[in-house]
């Protein structure tokens, strides 16, 4: 399980379009990596589409956004295509040595490992911010709640939270 103010694993996601996410050459100094259970959740859709709907504002407090999966890139691009992302960008094959150093929920069906949802903010050096976790698909955050509180924070630079 990841803890504010600990350390985030070193995670690789490659992206759609080529290139690699990476926390510390992220743009921003807070990253929010939302992980989602894959192109076959309809209930993950709803925060893929609102995180790209915000993107810009997320921008606009200092938030880089990323979304990933265990999705080959093929079922990562119909996903995109399927729900016009266009402003966030979206990785694709996470793997299960992933999932367990994230420490996220993860389900076995038909011989295939995919993790449940979480949305976690990280800092670019190297810190988790915070972690929103969830064991099963239909317990979404609410992306315009969660914008809100965020900038509320970002004045203040983002203090940590949760980490006694």
């Amino acid at each position: 399980m990841l803890l504010p103010g600990k350390p985030f694993p070193g995670v690789d996601i490659p992206l759609l379009g080529g290139g690699r996410w990476r926390l510390h050459t992220a743009r921003h100094e807070l990253s929010l990596i939302s992980v989602i259970r894959g192109h076959f959740c309809t209930y993950c859709h709803d925060n893929v589409v609102d995180l790209d709907r915000r993107n810009s504002d997320f921008d606009a407090i200092g938030i880089d956004v990323v979304v990933t999966s265990t999705d080959d890139a093929q079922a990562a691009q119909t996903m995109v295509r399927d729900l016009d992302v266009r402003h966030i960008p979206v990785g694709f094959g996470l793997s299960e040595p992933d999932i367990r150093r994230l420490g996220l929920f993860a389900t076995e069906r038909a011989g295939a490992i995919f993790a449940e949802p979480a949305i976690i903010l990280a800092k670019r050096s190297g810190e988790v911010y915070a972690v929103f976790q969830n064991s099963i698909s239909c317990g979404k955050t609410d992306i315009d709640r969660l914008l809100e509180g965020l900038s509320l924070l970002a004045p203040a630079g983002y203090p940590l939270r949760g980490n006694a």
